[in-house]
């Protein structure tokens, strides 16, 4: 699961442990500019998509899918563990359409977002 903070115009990913190696990345600064929306999900595992996407770099088990991704055209970043609820950040004039990261309590992580983007309007 990837650690969630705030910081003045930027949303900052952490991502932990081993999993900065399985994803290639170890940490993303989104600014909430670029956030077009975010929401819950809670069964992110079995909504993430499994073919035809393309692993651009990164890992796809059968219980871990972390890195970058293609599907259907849209660069899509993944830190998800089967079981784990998610957040779905989609996002504009950013290197990725579309991040998808395991969270402990999906629900509250959206409302803290949401917070913070209604606070910055």
């Amino acid at each position: 699961m990837a650690d969630i903070t705030i910081e003045e115009e930027n949303l900052i990913i952490n991502i932990k442990d081993i999993r900065k190696i399985f994803s290639l990345e170890n940490k993303l600064t989104i600014p909430f500019k670029h956030i077009l929306g975010v929401s819950a999900d809670e069964n992110g595992w079995e909504n993430r998509a499994t073919f035809p996407a393309i692993r651009v770099g990164g890992t796809s088990t059968p219980f871990y899918k972390g890195g970058r991704f293609l599907v259907e055209g849209n660069k899509i970043f993944y830190d998800l563990k089967k079981g784990e609820q998610a957040i779905v950040l989609v996002l504009a004039d950013d290197k990725f359409q579309k991040l998808i990261i395991g969270v402990d309590d999906a629900q509250a992580v959206v409302s803290q977002i949401e917070q913070a983007l209604n606070d910055r309007k």
